[in-house]
């Protein structure tokens, strides 16, 4: 590798270093999605994935999204008190409960579409679609590794 390697890659290490620290910070900054409340990045990721899967159970949701179902759990009561998901049981299983968004939950999930979508106008429109791949590539790559870390691999 010529030095000029070494300088790229060693700049994507500490980008990407970067942009996880300041992805932290906002997850736990709490932004209003068009209701009139806060919610933070785990409840509005929640609520996108019960709006994209009607009818999930809270083991399916818990894999879904990668996060154990003792940390779902709460947080699903909590949006379910706060009036964005509504709790059915199954009904040839009443012990299962399955999840879908409320008109409130809908609004909330429709307000973070837009935002995420007015983010990739502003910021990602011109990339070419082998931009996005590569990027994917990588995106996959650096999920491996974190999950390998998180499970003593």
């Amino acid at each position: 590798m010529t030095n000029e390697d070494n300088r790229i890659i060693s700049e994507a290490r500490w980008g990407l270093h970067r942009v996880i620290d300041k992805a932290l910070i906002l997850s736990r900054s709490p932004g209003d999605y068009g209701t009139g409340e806060r919610l933070n990045l785990a409840e509005i990721r929640i609520i996108y994935t019960v709006g994209s899967n009607p009818g999930i159970n809270i083991t399916e949701l818990s894999n879904e999204i990668g996060v154990g179902k003792s940390t779902v759990s709460p947080m699903v009561n909590r949006l379910y008190k706060k009036q964005y998901i509504k709790k059915l049981k199954e009904v040839s299983n009443k012990k299962n409960i399955l999840l879908e968004l409320t008109e409130k939950g809908t609004t909330a999930r429709e307000g973070f579409e837009r935002f995420h979508q007015d983010f990739i106008w502003r910021h990602a429109q011109n990339l070419a679609v082998e931009q996005y791949s590569a990027f994917n590539e990588v995106l996959r790559r650096v999920e491996e590794y974190l999950d390998s870390q998180l499970n003593g691999s």
